[in-house]
């Protein structure tokens, strides 16, 4: 017999977790009669008592005796057949142990969510192939989805792969849920996928795209390559299913080659900068950059600056070198200034060669990148040219740095004078720089040291950047014979009283530093440092050619007794000492036994319970299972700042539920605040709740519910507290019924009706279904929500339409759940409402319900009588139709529901159309919709004016560019028409060039025709062309230039704002071939193509400032001030190969 709830409290109290699981299972294993009565209570307190990840598998070990031992199975079927859901939840686990479904199977027609999921997930595991489709045919729909989605994706030993394809052939033969069956048909079979696919892939949602993405990476990429091959230029529907299958295959390293596969086959109709993402270079950089290498389309600059220069690093030379020869903004150092310098040697080796002259700024400086980082030659070269540079005239400071990278005894003569200057920050800049420049050459690490020491009288803030200096030399560059010297140094640092904390720490930094490569060496200076002046260290990685255990070894020798020393003064000064020693090592904590000793004993210690939180988060970083130890500990030390700790209580709610009474039953001054921490942190998710008691689950609930009582209370705790309730699932539904029917305070009664729908079991439904009769209804309609998902389909549609509709949030809300349904029977519901006389957003909610049912002819006839509805807010919803899943047949429908809201009479209706069709655009074949644009882009209303120009570029300009050509025509006649639509062009053709470069031509075509659009002309030239395709139209229009026209091209070709120009054009022979004109105009345009065409890498070369020259001699001052007037920065653009001539 199993023993009651006051039994079990009672043996909760008094009997030990361990004692009771050997008592347990020596009773069962002997069989003894006498203790028969015994067992039940024995097992039941199992699982009041234990650990949760103890007591759960305990109780499966001993639910195993159940196979053989009558009264265990009793037991086990006792606890089935209780009311409590924590039995039930207990009897449920113990299938694992029996191996025996029969109380899987009653738990599927539990009203518990959890349960009946859990239940059907046991059957899949335990269940034959029969047993588990059964279960699944009886499950409600959203179990049915992730479950098989579950089994689909569990390991090979634990698919079930033959009762998902029955499940599906059964979906398939009874067409009993079509939707169901086309979400879970990637699951199923190649077979059944076969034979079904081609007919459903046009109703695919991404969602959809995502799975058979995932099961049929194949089969997905065949369906994509023909949809690409069907459909228009940058089709945005196909872009947005490349983008999500993109995001799916990027997600799993073995799919990454089948991402690289289609967004190469995708850009044969999408703009590369609608697919190209950082993300995918950075998982396959040599192949997607081939891709963008040998596309035709120049990808824009932006997203070229977002490539990471840890992916550049990974391409083969030659390859990095053509792409930067192409897209020299993929080396970004104006906003990334690392850029550079992060690339590898041989990267920099062979880019520097090609920058060095474009790069430099104004007086020659090339601050671009560090000069350090150059090879030895080319850093000595750099150096000289900078010592040269007018801009260090004024400022002779300047130079310091580069003076340190020429060789060291030239260096230091010209050093001297910035090394003896009075001025302690040229002083300190000069030591710093020189000292560091010993990185160059280890021969003179001695002389750096020997500079070092000659500088100990210095004062503090000198003294700091000396270190700084010694820090940049890589640590491995150290010897043993450099150790005194280094050692010397901080001695005197040590010895010396105006040493500043800011010292201390560069010279802790320099010592871990070395603490890889002399572990015994540093220790003993770390531990000198920290024993003399405190442990100013920061955090710091040990990277050097010794194990870490073996350098954390020798630290822990030579701190072993500071650590003691430290623990022992318990001052608030060795505290803080204490604390900063941990967090510095913290990453190597657990190679340091005594520090991880030295923590728990910290967290043993009361005069320390300042620091325990910072004890807590190293133990449970790098000791986690030591706190099933340190637990106990704490609350017998009442350690009550470490057990308020989020991560403490945290880990009692999830693991250790027998400390759960601490909190629960705490008295004194310590109860709010043990309290308090246990309601902040056990959130509102069921999750750990279920590893409660039902019994600590009814403390807690009465805990909150006095809290909500108490009149002081804020209202926020208040509502928190009605929030935890709903996740007590064991607990009786009736304190949140009284607070949702008690309406003395509206918030807590709302908040109250929105957790009934929360609960676990349903149980809340009836009240929420008669509140839908009072002036609750608007919150309780919404409330239903998540309860319906786990009832039938069936019982939520008869409960629905019993519901009252004569409230409009209610009718509203209903009319969707009813959608939702997907089936014939709420379909026929939704129609008969349709002929009602209902209010505008109840129609709107209507038509949002219909939305789940476009595959039928009823619903296209109830949308077109919506479009001709009169009242704007009415009709204009029938733009929000979504293309995603429908079918070819059904995007004909909406292209001509959108042609009739068009022609709607008024213009709301209309400008929500339009801007439908420019944002979501549909394939017109026919051009149904085009004379109508046409017709609206004439509008007086600007608005409308506009977003039909967009629509018509949309929808045509990449599929009909005789259309956008006919338009441009009828519109010469409007100037201001044409200045408004075109206007919209470049929003819409803005980083397209490839795809919209048949219709530029185009418009350039007709614009030739109206004398006044030259400059309209100029500026879509290069704007939406390259130099090739340019070039023919600039000695076509120069006779045409007026003035305005003029100066917008000079400005187009020397800024290259749009990039007409890339790096292989050659701008000489059209400059030569201008030059020679008798027309002034093409000669300031030939001084424009010099300007524009000199190389931004290499500089002015002699041959371009001699043909300047000419330019200033010209007759006309239309060409000669302008030449005049530019200027070159000699020192910035001086070739080195030219002076050495």
């Amino acid at each position: 017999m199993p023993c009651s709830p006051g039994t079990c409290d009672r043996v909760l109290r008094t009997v030990h977790n361990y004692s009771i699981l050997r008592l347990a299972s020596a009773a069962v294993a002997q069989h003894d009669e006498t203790s028969a009565l015994n067992i039940s209570q024995l097992l039941r307190s199992l699982f009041f008592t234990s650990q949760s990840t103890t007591k759960t598998s305990s109780w499966t070990s001993s639910a195993t005796q159940s196979r053989t031992n009558e009264i265990v199975r009793t037991t086990i079927n006792n606890l089935a057949d209780a009311s409590s859901y924590d039995h039930q939840a207990w009897a449920l686990e113990a299938c694992y142990g029996s191996r025996d479904i029969t109380i899987a199977k009653q738990a599927l027609a539990s009203p518990s969510r959890y349960l009946k999921k859990r239940a059907l997930n046991l059957i899949g595991l335990l269940g034959t192939d029969d047993e588990f489709l059964a279960a699944l045919k009886s499950a409600p729909p959203y179990l049915q989805t992730h479950t098989s989605r579950r089994f689909r994706d569990a390991r090979r030993h634990r698919q079930r792969l033959h009762v998902i394809e029955a499940f599906l052939e059964d979906l398939e033969q009874t067409n009993s849920d079509p939707s169901l069956f086309r979400s879970l048909l990637p699951l199923g079979s190649r077979e059944i996928l076969d034979r079904n696919l081609k007919g459903l892939i046009d109703h695919f949602s991404l969602i959809d795209w995502s799975h058979l993405a995932k099961y049929y990476p194949v089969v997905t990429q065949k369906f994509i390559q023909d949809w690409v091959d069907r459909s228009n230029e940058d089709d945005e529907q196909l872009g947005d299913t490349i983008n999500h299958l993109l995001v799916q295959w990027l997600a799993h390293e073995y799919d990454f080659d089948y991402a690289v596969a289609i967004f190469k086959v995708g850009l044969k109709k999408i703009s590369m900068s609608r697919l190209l993402d950082k993300t995918l270079v950075a998982k396959r950089p040599e192949k997607v950059f081939q891709i963008i290498l040998d596309h035709d389309e120049e990808a824009q600059e932006h997203i070229i600056e977002r490539m990471e220069t840890k992916t550049l690093r990974q391409l083969p030379l030659p390859q990095f070198l053509k792409l930067f020869e192409r897209y020299p903004d993929i080396i970004d150092s104006w906003n990334s200034p690392n850029s550079f310098d992060d690339l590898t040697f041989e990267q920099r080796k062979a880019l520097y060669p090609i920058v060095k002259v474009g790069w430099r700024n104004q007086g020659g400086i090339l601050d671009r990148i560090s000069l350090e980082k150059l090879p030895t030659e080319d850093r000595i070269k750099e150096a000289r040219r900078h010592m040269t540079s007018s801009k260090f005239v004024a400022k002779p400071e300047g130079k310091i740095k580069y003076i340190a990278m020429l060789p060291w005894d030239e260096a230091m003569e010209l050093q001297t004078p910035f090394l003896r200057s009075s001025d302690a920050d040229i002083r300190s800049e000069a030591l710093k720089c020189q000292i560091a420049a010993a990185k160059f050459d280890d021969s003179h690490l001695s002389d750096a040291l020997k500079m070092a020491l000659a500088r100990k009288n210095e004062q503090d803030p000198v003294k700091k950047e000396i270190v700084a200096g010694l820090v940049e030399i890589p640590a491995s560059r150290w010897k043993g014979i450099h150790l005194n010297d280094l050692e010397a140094i901080l001695r005197n640092l040590l010895d010396t009283s105006d040493t500043s904390t800011a010292t201390l720490y560069s010279m802790t930094e320099l010592v871990t530093r070395i603490l890889s490569f002399h572990p015994p060496w540093a220790s003993k200076q770390l531990r000198i440092i920290v024993n003399e002046r405190g442990p100013h260290i920061r955090p710091f990685e040990l990277a050097g050619v010794n194990a870490v255990d073996s350098v954390i070894a020798h630290v822990a020798q030579e701190f072993s007794p500071i650590l003691m020393k430290l623990r022992n003064r318990k001052d608030i000064s060795g505290i803080r000492d204490l604390q900063n020693i941990i967090s510095a090592f913290s990453k190597y904590c657990k190679y340091w036994p005594e520090l991880m000793d030295t923590c728990q004993k910290v967290l043993n210690d009361p005069k320390m319970e300042n620091i325990h939180w910072s004890m807590i988060d190293v133990l449970k970083k790098n000791q986690p299972r030591t706190w099933t130890r340190i637990i106990p500990s704490l609350f017998q030390e009442k350690r009550e700042k470490a057990l308020t700790n989020g991560k403490v209580v945290d880990h009692i709610h999830l693991r250790q539920q027998n400390f759960l009474w601490n909190y629960l039953k705490a008295e004194g001054d310590i109860s709010a605040a043990r309290r308090e921490a246990l309601k902040a942190n056990v959130g509102t998710s069921r999750y750990g709740f279920w590893r409660w008691t039902q019994s600590q689950q009814d403390t807690f609930a009465e805990i909150l519910i006095e809290e909500i009582k108490n009149e002081d209370l804020e209202s926020d705790k208040k509502l928190a507290n009605v929030k935890q309730l709903s996740a007590l699932a064991f607990v009786d539904a009736k304190h949140l019924i009284e607070l949702a029917n008690n309406n003395e305070h509206p918030i807590i009664q709302e908040t109250a009706l929105r957790s009934l729908g929360k609960l676990d079991a349903g149980q809340g439904v009836p009240v929420l279904v008669e509140a839908l009769s009072d002036k609750r209804a608007r919150i309780a309609i919404y409330a239903l929500r998540t309860v319906l998902e786990a009832m039938a389909k069936a019982d939520v549609f008869s409960l629905l339409k019993s519901v009252s509709l004569t409230r409009v949030t209610v009718a509203k809300e209903t009319l969707r759940l009813i959608g939702d349904l997907k089936t014939d029977e709420a379909f026929k519901y939704l129609l008969e409402r349709g002929n009602d006389n209902l209010h505008a957003d109840v129609r709107l909610a209507l038509f949002k319900g219909l939305l789940s049912y476009t595959d039928r002819d009823e619903t296209w006839t109830f949308f077109q009588r919506t479009a001709e509805d009169p009242e704007p807010d009415i009709a204009k919803i029938v733009a929000t139709v979504p293309e995603d899943g429908l079918s070819t047949h059904s995007k004909e429908l909406l292209l001509k529901l959108l042609f009739q809201l068009l022609a709607h009479p008024d213009p709301v209706v209309r400008v929500h159309a339009l801007k439908r069709c420019g944002v979501h655009p549909l394939h017109d074949p026919d051009n149904l919709l085009a004379p109508r644009l046409f017709e609206l882009v004439l509008s007086t209303i600007e608005d409308e004016a506009e977003a039909a120009s967009v629509a018509i570029f949309k929808t045509y300009a990449t599929s009909n560019v005789e259309l956008i050509g006919d338009t441009y025509r009828k519109l010469l006649k409007h100037r201001k028409t044409l200045q408004v639509f075109h206007g919209e062009y470049w929003f819409v053709a803005l980083g397209r060039k490839k795809n919209f470069n048949p219709v530029t031509h185009m418009i350039l075509k007709v614009l030739k025709e109206d004398r006044f659009s030259v400059k309209m002309r100029v500026k879509l030239m290069f704007e939406a062309l390259y130099w090739d395709e340019i070039r023919p139209y600039l000695f076509e229009i120069v006779p045409e230039l007026h003035a305005d026209a003029l100066v917008e091209m000079e400005g187009a070709i020397e800024d290259n704002m749009s990039r007409w120009k890339r790096s292989k054009d050659s701008l000489l022979d059209a400059e030569l071939e201008m030059v020679k004109s008798e027309d002034e105009r093409a000669r300031r345009l030939a001084l424009s193509l010099l300007i524009g065409g000199v190389d931004e890498d290499k500089g002015w070369t002699r041959a371009e400032r001699d043909r300047l020259e000419k330019y200033r001699k010209d007759p006309s001052p239309l060409v000669a001030e302008k030449a005049w007037e530019f200027e070159i920065d000699e020192e910035g653009n001086e070739l080195d190969g030219e002076k050495e001539e």
